[in-house]
């Protein structure tokens, strides 16, 4: 009967599985000599320091282990051997400084991890690739996409149309710092770069930003691209009746909803921009109870309702912001392959 390997008990240990888009884990060869798990394979990691949390502990540790630097950190994974190992997926971004396996205690290769556990492996490190395997590839496989907007609706759209998907949206309400974005591009497009590159430069992961409005023909596409700042204060349900009050002497009730988004990977020095729009015409009063925005007086021909009447199952197959989504998504399942 093989021997089984004793870990040491340690006292609040932290470690980081970082993998590549490839799926591979970096990992180290502990020196012969080591004291935490002489000759065996493992990920970066330490002690906490007094003073130091968890994910703050990490931070330094994998920085002076690797070079590398943490930018997201997922939920936690304990070692099932010892309660007090935590173990972290997280990105990173830079190189780690040495990438050959010839130099023990100092060099840091990525591996596969098949390929990891025909290595003499710490056992409770084998244990916990075989049961998370799952959830480390889906938490840092781009399985989770941050959206510049701070509007709650929005957000809950979204977040319907990336869940059939199997992909959850962190938004700017996400952050620990609340900002608003300035919309200072002249075009739907901008707004959107604008919005995408703002937020990949605080969280420093790929970013979606979206831009949308209502422009009415005959006042030569007005509000457009100030269709959230024209309202002021006043609610979505006032600023549509003042419009139909304005579109009463109207003949021409043209109108359409326009979305921009725009994909941003700061990484990879990826900028991508999608644009839809959807025609319609104002209708004669505010109707419906789903949607928000302009949904309850944009009138939608072929189906002889307005968005405000229709389901967010339906919404989300014609609305222009859907259209721009899908047009994004296929697109994204192409870069990605």
């Amino acid at each position: 009967m093989k021997k089984k390997v004793k870990e040491p008990k340690l006292i609040k240990f932290v470690g980081a599985i970082v993998q590549d888009k490839q799926g591979r884990i970096l990992v180290s060869q502990r020196s012969l000599n080591s004291k935490m798990y002489p000759g065996h394979w493992q990920v970066p990691g330490g002690k906490i320091e007094k003073g130091e949390n968890c994910l703050k502990a990490l931070k330094r540790e994998v920085k002076e282990e690797t070079n590398l630097e943490i930018i997201s950190a997922g939920l936690p994974l304990k070692l099932l051997h010892n309660s007090n190992v935590l173990i972290y997926p997280v990105k990173t971004k830079g190189r780690p400084k040495a990438m050959e396996q010839k130099k023990l205690n100092a060099a840091w290769i990525y591996i596969k991890p098949n390929e990891l556990k025909k290595m003499l492996i710490i056992p409770a490190l084998a244990e916990l690739l075989k049961q998370n395997k799952a959830l480390l590839i889906e938490t840092l496989n781009q399985k989770t996409i941050w959206i510049a907007t701070n509007n709650p609706n929005k957000k809950q759209e979204l977040a319907e149309f990336f869940g059939s998907f199997g992909i959850t949206i962190k938004t700017l309400q996400d952050l620990k710092e609340k900002i608003d974005i300035a919309e200072t591009g002249q075009s739907f497009q901008k707004n959107a770069l604008i919005k995408a590159q703002e937020l990949a430069r605080i969280v420093h992961e790929p970013c979606l930003g979206e831009d949308s409005g209502f422009c009415l023909a005959t006042f030569k596409n007005w509000p457009g691209i100030y269709s959230a700042r024209a309202k002021g204060n006043l609610t979505d349900k006032e600023f549509n009746r003042l419009i139909l009050a304005a579109m009463k002497e109207r003949k021409n009730r043209q109108c359409s909803l326009v979305s921009s988004l725009a994909y941003v990977d700061p990484q990879n020095k990826i900028k991508k921009t999608f644009l839809s729009s959807v025609k319609g015409q104002v209708s004669l009063r505010v109707v419906g109870k789903h949607g928000f925005g302009y949904d309850p007086i944009f009138y939608f021909p072929s189906l002889k309702k307005t968005f405000a009447q229709i389901s967010s199952q339906v919404k989300n197959q014609i609305s222009p912001r859907a259209q721009c989504l899908n047009k994004f998504l296929r697109w994204w399942k192409k870069e990605m392959n």
